[in-house]
């Protein structure tokens, strides 16, 4: 509700809506109120995500499963709902907000993660070949280290994820976190009239990490 007062203060409109986009019903209903208030979707970002767990030898299959729920499939729900739209237009935006983890050396023990956004990236991949002769592009956003609610002081996960963080940052050529604006301005970029010509591509916003080849623990 603060994020839509923000957007009509500065001359926009904007609804707030809440589903579980792992449920079509849920996804379907989505789609019908959005379209019902601002009309047919031209952009589509698929930021629901979850961080599960788990090492890559003892991987649970309950853990992989709510990962790839979240992390794939909804996005695929997301999409299978909102591009018939952007195909009657001709035309269409959607980025995927896949993490660093989907290389796959970012930090141990989140392979849950690791597999789901790596299949996300593969994914995206399939789907920019399919949509880009209509006229749709298909990117994603790999985010970093990123400083949000979860991660800052006082956050649910600021404790448990302190020596990481700093290990993060040490590999990082900017020698800092990320913010949520500088994550928002690269998907701004992507769904711009300016990157008209880019689909296919995973970008990495990272403050250019410099481990991907080594071992990061």
């Amino acid at each position: 509700d603060a994020v839509v007062g923000q957007i009509a203060a500065a001359g926009g409109e904007a609804v707030a809506l809440r589903a579980d986009v792992r449920d079509p019903a849920a996804v379907a209903a989505l789609r019908a109120a959005v379209e019902a208030r601002l009309g047919t979707v031209e952009i589509l970002v698929n930021n629901a995500g979850t961080l599960q767990t788990g090492d890559a030898l003892g991987l649970g299959t309950e853990a992989l499963r709510a990962a790839i729920e979240v992390n794939v499939a909804a996005p695929v729900l997301c999409v299978q709902a909102f591009v018939p739209g952007m195909l009657q237009l001709g035309r269409g935006r959607i980025v995927n907000v896949a993490a660093t983890s989907a290389f796959g050396t970012t930090a141990a023990g989140i392979a849950p993660q690791a597999i789901a956004k790596s299949g996300l990236l593969v994914w995206g991949k399939q789907l920019a070949l399919q949509l880009g002769p209509r006229g749709i592009t298909v990117n994603a956003v790999c985010p970093g280290a990123i400083d949000t609610e979860v991660t800052l002081p006082g956050g649910a996960l600021h404790e448990a994820l302190a020596d990481l963080r700093r290990r993060q940052v040490a590999a990082t050529a900017l020698r800092r976190t990320g913010s949520m604006a500088e994550v928002a301005g690269a998907i701004a970029f992507l769904v711009s009239d300016d990157a008209a010509f880019v689909t296919g591509q995973a970008l990495s916003i990272d403050g250019g990490r410099t481990d991907f080849l080594s071992h990061s623990g």
